[in-house]
């Protein structure tokens, strides 16, 4: 009692009541903590039922299990598909034929042997696909298609092709071969890689056609858009490298015109070059230019693109 009447009192009581107030703030974050850890077991064992349903598919028979880098499943993309595929990569390579050695009577080379070593000593994991911009054929015959196929077979991934002039045979002896090899019933397509559109043309054809599709695929929703073709077509403008000094008679300028009044970030890929990479920015739109050549060379490279959510990176990636 007469503790409770002593002065010092008034100085306990305070310090009590703070210790009684951490002590309960203390146990409001245990609280807090608990129903977050609650909710994560919760997630966590809702995540272990579907990944043990998915395993049960596939031991049935009913599905695949995805084997993350090393997976040997191609992965879908032909329309939009706006809550996926955000970030990923791909490759754009030009004149990507070995020269015939005619001397021996050899055709069938297949493609560049130092690109074909890059390709299996490059990590694959994110990469979705290769695109050929022409020109991976030295005249387009089915037996060079079927050399080129068999050296490609293994990868796991997708291979788009793009027709060059040699592909398409002399005087265009081959153009049939091209379209029946690739299952197309035209030069040109289009896929979707989650948001973004990818459109294939054939640089040689400046008919209305052709223009008309591309008109038709620029107004479908997208975030960016891929455009591949085989000529330069803006190599004399620019003052780029470029194998063949092409003249579009007012069909590129039109088909440049379109990129640019769509409104979104377009790239546009050019195969017709050797030893050499070009980016030229006009606007919204950016214009790459490469291809390889016969021989070991620094300047041999692959346009390797990845895409992710804050913009598309395009390097020119050595092959040897």
């Amino acid at each position: 009692m007469r503790f409770l009447k002593s002065p010092a009192v008034f100085l306990f009581l305070p310090l009590v009541f703070i210790l009684l107030l951490v002590v309960l703030m203390q146990l409001e974050k245990a609280k807090e903590r608990g129903n977050f850890y609650s909710e994560k077991l919760a997630k966590l064992e809702k995540l272990y039922s579907q990944q043990k349903e998915v395993i049960g598919q596939v031991k049935a028979g009913q599905g695949q299990l995805s084997q993350g880098a090393a997976h040997t499943e191609k992965r879908p993309h032909d329309k939009f598909n706006g809550s996926g595929d955000s970030s990923y990569s791909f490759m754009a390579v030009g004149h990507a034929y070995t020269y015939p050695d005619y001397s021996k009577k050899i055709q069938d080379n297949g493609l560049n042997q130092d690109f074909l070593r890059f390709m299996k000593s490059y990590p694959m994991a994110d990469t979705r696909f290769v695109v050929f911009t022409g020109d991976f054929t030295s005249d387009g015959f089915p037996s060079q298609w079927d050399k080129t196929e068999e050296q490609i077979k293994d990868f796991p991934v997708d291979f788009h092709f793009v027709s060059g002039n040699h592909d398409e045979g002399v005087d265009g002896s081959e153009k049939d071969t091209f379209l029946e090899r690739t299952g197309r019933d035209e030069f040109y397509d289009s896929f979707f890689v989650g948001e973004d559109l990818f459109v294939i043309l054939r640089g040689a054809e400046q008919g209305s056609k052709q223009l008309d599709f591309l008109k038709k695929e620029i107004g479908k929703e997208h975030r960016y858009l891929f455009v591949f073709l085989h000529y330069i077509w803006w190599a004399r403008e620019f003052g780029v490298s470029a194998n063949s000094d092409v003249n579009g008679d007012g069909w590129w300028e039109e088909v440049f015109s379109l990129l640019k009044a769509s409104g979104k970030q377009v790239f546009v890929f050019g195969g017709d070059a050797q030893r050499n990479f070009d980016i030229v920015k006009v606007e919204n739109v950016r214009l790459i230019s490469n291809g390889l050549a016969p021989g070991k060379s620094t300047r041999n490279t692959v346009a390797v693109v990845k895409v992710g959510k804050y913009g598309v990176d395009i390097s020119p990636t050595p092959i040897s």
